[in-house]
């Protein structure tokens, strides 16, 4: 996801009440009396923080629709458990694979 002004506004002012045309700053109407209204290089910095914020737990999400599944782990376990561990060697190998494709940033 690209972070863009809107969101910047609902990061920093969740409570707000405004509304915006097209992301375009210069349009936003500002409905909460009792909040200050951030300035565009306020946004603009958060939206900056977001996008960074974003990219370095990237990894995250693209592990997660990779990683072996959860129950292939059980199986694993209880044929450890039962003295073969080929099942769970596997299944820490395709951890490992996973993790080395979308390292930590």
């Amino acid at each position: 996801m690209i972070y863009d002004i809107t969101h910047a506004i609902t990061s920093l002012c969740p409570t707000a009440s405004w509304s915006m045309s097209n992301n375009d700053y210069s349009t936003l109407f500002w409905n909460s009396t009792d909040i200050p209204i951030p300035s565009l290089e306020h946004l603009l910095a958060e939206v900056n923080r977001l996008n960074i914020e974003q990219e370095k737990n990237n990894y995250k999400i693209l592990r997660a629709t990779e990683y072996p599944k959860l129950e292939d782990f059980a199986d694993a376990y209880y044929w450890q458990q039962n003295g073969d561990d080929t099942k769970m060697q596997k299944w820490l190998a395709d951890c490992e694979f996973v993790k080395n494709k979308y390292p930590k940033n």
